[in-house]
This record gives C-alpha cells, structure tokens and sequence, in this order.
C-alpha cells in the first residue's frame, strides 16, 4: 500500500524530539541574563513592596544590607529602639553583584507608616566595570537613575 503523509505515531516521535530540544535549549539561555540589571530591578521591585508594606501595616520598615542580602525589620516607628525582622521580606541579590550606598555609608533606610523615607539615598550596583543607580527619594519613592 503507497501511502502519502505521515501516521500519528511519526508525528508524535517528531514533536518528542522537538520537545526534548526545547527544552535543552532553554536551559542553555539562562547565561544571558545579567545579574546586574537582575540585581537593579529586583531592589527596585523590593522596595517598593517595603514601603507598599508600611503603608498597608501602619508600621515602620526599616531595610538594611546583610552581606549579599537585603533584610527588612518592621516597629511602631522609624526612630524605635527595637526592630523585629521580617522573614517575609528578604531578598537574595545575585552573586558577583556588589551593592553599596553613593556616600559609602552601610546601607540603612526605614519607610514610616506614611510610606516616607527617613532620608535621600542613592543606592549604587556594581559588577566589573558596569554600574546602576537607584534613588530614594525622601517621599519614598523609588527610581531609576
């Protein structure tokens, strides 16, 4: 019998095949990205849900730098003695990435239950040659510089 086309079982082999290479593909794309920018973006977004947090808690958060991570501590207000960690509100920054405040101080910043910054603060990303900036802005605002 001459037969023209293909049976499903062809089919379903080549669409196999096609899958497993994807997928292999796939994997091979993650060295494209660039933990700088990763790093850059995910602050930003972290942040923001700090401040978003304060405001909706009624609370003051304060953040601070941790070694290659940012950690965030709520209390009643900015200027309380005692902080308690927040262990929902970590965020690893990606490795090589080196994170730093524009005049060098270690990296402090507390959002007051109106969503304000206790203070100006430039936050600088640093990986080879490459660089970054984000600004706090005393509002609270975050931005891209």
């Amino acid at each position: 019998m001459n037969s023209k086309g293909f049976s499903l079982l062809e089919l379903l082999v080549v669409l196999g095949v096609l899958g497993i290479a994807l997928s292999i593909a796939a994997l091979n794309l993650r060295p494209f990205s660039n933990p700088l920018e990763d790093a850059w973006v995910q602050t930003e977004g972290y942040l923001k849900l700090v401040r978003a947090k304060a405001m909706a808690t009624t609370s003051a958060y304060r953040v601070e730098q941790s070694g290659n991570r940012l950690v965030a501590e709520y209390a009643a207000r900015c200027g309380s003695p005692s902080f308690t960690p927040d262990p929902s509100l970590v965020l690893e920054l990606p490795q090589g990435v080196n994170l730093s405040t524009g005049n060098g101080s270690p990296l402090e910043l507390c959002f007051s239950s109106r969503g304000y910054s206790d203070r100006n603060l430039v936050l600088v990303f640093r990986k080879g040659a490459q660089e970054r900036q984000l600004e706090v802005l005393l509002g609270g605002e975050v931005r891209r510089l």
